[in-house]
C-alpha cells in the first residue's frame, strides 16, 4: 500500500487496543502519514497514539488524495468528538481514513484532555449533589418534626396537615432523585479513574 501524500509504501505498525487485541495500522515512513482501516483510529489507545505521532506537525495537502485502498477521491470531514483544528480525509468507498503526520498526536491529545475534563466535571457533580440531597435530607427531617408539633395544635392540624404532608412528599422526592445523581456520579467517576489506571498500568 502506497502513501496518499507522496506515493511511497507505507510500512505495518502492529497496535494493541484496551481490550488487548492486536491489529495493523499503515505508516509512511517518509512523510509520517497514516492509513487507518475502517474503524482502526478508534481502537488506537491515547497514549500509543502519542507516541506512534509524538509531535504536532502539519503537512500541506499536495491535491487531490486518492484512497490506497480503491483509489477513489479522498473527502474531506470535520468530526464533532475532533478538535476543530483537525480535518481529516476518509474514503467514501471503504471508510479508511488518512491522517497526515502530527494529526493522530493532535486527536489523542484531544481525547486525553477531554478525559480529563470529564474527570474533573464528574468530581463538581458529586459534590453539588451531595451538598443539595444533604439540604433537601435536612428539609425532609424539618417537615416531619413541623407534622409533630402541629399535631400539638389539634385546631389546626387537620388545615396544615394537607400541605405538611405535600411538603414532605417533594422533599422526599428530590432528595432521592439527588441521591439517584450522586449514585450515576460516583459511578462514572469511578470508570474514569479505572480507565485512566488502565491506561497509566499499560503505559508503565
Amino acid at each position: 500500500m502506497n502513501c496518499p501524500n507522496c506515493d511511497i509504501e507505507m510500512s505495518k505498525v502492529e497496535v494493541v487496543d484496551d481490550n488487548g487485541q492486536d491489529f495493523e495500522i499503515d505508516n509512511c515512513n517518509n512523510c509520517g502519514a497514516f492509513w487507518f482501516d475502517q474503524n482502526e483510529l478508534y481502537r488506537v489507545p491515547t497514549e500509543t497514539g502519542l507516541k506512534l505521532d509524538p509531535v504536532f506537525f502539519r503537512t500541506t495537502v499536495p491535491g487531490r488524495l486518492k484512497c490506497p485502498r480503491d483509489n477513489t477521491n479522498l473527502a474531506e470531514f470535520h468530526d464533532a468528538n475532533l478538535p476543530s483544528s483537525i480535518s481529516l480525509h476518509r474514503c467514501l468507498e471503504c471508510r479508511g481514513i488518512f491522517l497526515f503526520r502530527g494529526q493522530l498526536h493532535a486527536y489523542k491529545d484531544f481525547q486525553k484532555q477531554r478525559l480529563y475534563k470529564d474527570l474533573e466535571f464528574s468530581k463538581k457533580s458529586v459534590r453539588i449533589s451531595a451538598v443539595v440531597a444533604v439540604f433537601f435530607f435536612l428539609a425532609f427531617l424539618l417537615a416531619v418534626y413541623s407534622e409533630n408539633i402541629i399535631k400539638a395544635d389539634t385546631i389546626h392540624f387537620q388545615l396544615y396537615k394537607p400541605v405538611v404532608e405535600k411538603f414532605q412528599l417533594s422533599t422526599f422526592l428530590i432528595f432521592l432523585g439527588f441521591m439517584i445523581l450522586l449514585m450515576i456520579g460516583i459511578l462514572f467517576r469511578h470508570s474514569l479513574y479505572t480507565k485512566i489506571s488502565f491506561r497509566k498500568k499499560k503505559r508503565g
